[in-house]
């Protein structure tokens, strides 16, 4: 097992990990298994666990086998962002990294390598702003059942065909008068501007009831996960067009200093009569400048 580096800067960079398991003897052998789940990894602080990928992922509960011939190897990569079981960024110090084959037999035997969590350099200035969008799957295509997206975290969604591109789009007000939130978070720095560009479209029942406000709101947090201060133009249905598409943007001036998180929020906030639901697609975190 390896990674890709031995440093990494906490809130810029994350660790890819590689795994490979190869039968080394001269026999074949078969590897067998209690669900989909074919390795593990976990990192851990003085001896205590902080993280563990097989949380946040999801295996079939159905037994499996893998056969390997002599000398053949499968090869297994997970990235861990630095974060904690919490949510919030790790401490600076070292951090033993190890990788589980899970196979019958297998699973309490690990092999481990150790990294370094360091404090994350402050941009200087004339430093350019990262190219690209900051979130990660941002037509919101991937998901792990009807109300339940892999990249994108949330309550109250539907998972849409009704998509401005790719094949899904997320839904906000499954239950139409139970609020709904769909938010991913993006490292950010303090003294930069960014902008959101995002489109939405009210999905309206005829004859029904339109009652609700959605906010697109960024909450800013510091090293430690502290909450620092946020951004959070509202949009009301006689702004969100009907049964169409329509792109919207905002700034969020200039970033406090102390800020290295900013967490992208859309939050559909229902009345009790409310009837209709907003779709979202198409989203783009930016640095400006």
């Amino acid at each position: 097992m390896s990674t890709d580096q031995r440093t990494y800067q906490r809130g810029r960079e994350s660790v890819k990990i590689t795994f490979i398991k190869c039968n080394v003897s001269s026999s074949t052998i078969t590897l067998r298994y209690n669900t989909g789940q074919r390795v593990d990894f976990v990192a851990l602080r003085d001896g205590r666990e902080v993280w563990r990928w097989s949380d946040d992922q999801f295996f079939t509960q159905a037994t499996g086998a893998v056969t390997l011939r002599p000398g053949e190897c499968e090869t297994y990569t997970a990235t861990w962002d630095l974060r904690n079981k919490q949510g919030n960024y790790v401490a600076i110090d070292s951090f033993q990294i190890r990788g589980y084959n899970v196979a019958r037999n297998f699973r309490d035997k690990f092999v481990s390598t150790t990294i370094r969590v360091t404090r994350r350099e402050r941009p200087r200035p004339g430093d350019e702003c990262p190219e690209g969008n900051l979130l990660d799957d941002p037509g919101i295509e991937r998901w792990r059942n009807s109300t339940t997206p892999i990249v994108w975290n949330g309550e109250n969604l539907f998972r849409t065909t009704i998509s401005r591109s790719g094949q899904y789009a997320g839904e906000l007000g499954a239950t139409h008068n139970q609020p709904a939130i769909l938010s991913q978070s993006a490292n950010i720095a303090s003294g930069r501007l960014y902008r959101v560009t995002f489109w939405a479209r009210e999905n309206v029942q005829p004859g029904r009831t339109a009652d609700f406000t959605v906010e697109a709101e960024i909450r800013f947090y510091n090293e430690r996960g502290g909450f620092v201060s946020r951004v959070d133009p509202v949009f009301r249905p006689q702004s969100i067009p009907n049964n169409r598409y329509q792109q919207y943007s905002f700034t969020t001036g200039l970033i406090p200093a102390g800020v290295e998180r900013g967490d992208l929020r859309f939050v559909f906030r229902p009345r009790s009569n409310n009837d209709n639901t907003v779709k979202i697609d198409d989203v783009i975190f930016e640095c400006v400048r």
